[in-house]
C-alpha cells in the first residue's frame, strides 16, 4: 500500500465540501466551480482501477478520495 502525504486541496472542508479543487471543474453545491489550484489527488488513484463514471475530461486514472469514480469527481483537463 502506498501513502499520500500532500495536501489534498479539498474544496471547502469547513463546510463539509470534500470535493477536490480543480482548475478544470469541481462539483459544489449543485454546480461546477473552477478553482485557482488543482489537487494532486486528481488522476492519482490505482492505475488498475476503472475510472467508473467520472465525467470527461477525466484523465486516464481514477481520482483519489470519496468522489473518485463517480459523476461528481473533479475534472482533470486531460
Amino acid at each position: 500500500m502506498n501513502n499520500f502525504s500532500e495536501d489534498p486541496l479539498f474544496g471547502n472542508p469547513t463546510q463539509s465540501d470534500y470535493h477536490l479543487m480543480s482548475r478544470h471543474g469541481r462539483y459544489s453545491a449543485g454546480k461546477w466551480v473552477y478553482d485557482q489550484e488543482t489537487s494532486p489527488c486528481i488522476d492519482a488513484g490505482d492505475p488498475d482501477m476503472d475510472i467508473g463514471r467520472e465525467q470527461k475530461p477525466h484523465g486516464r486514472y481514477i481520482n483519489v478520495g470519496a468522489y473518485g469514480g463517480t459523476p461528481f469527481a473533479s475534472l482533470s483537463g486531460n
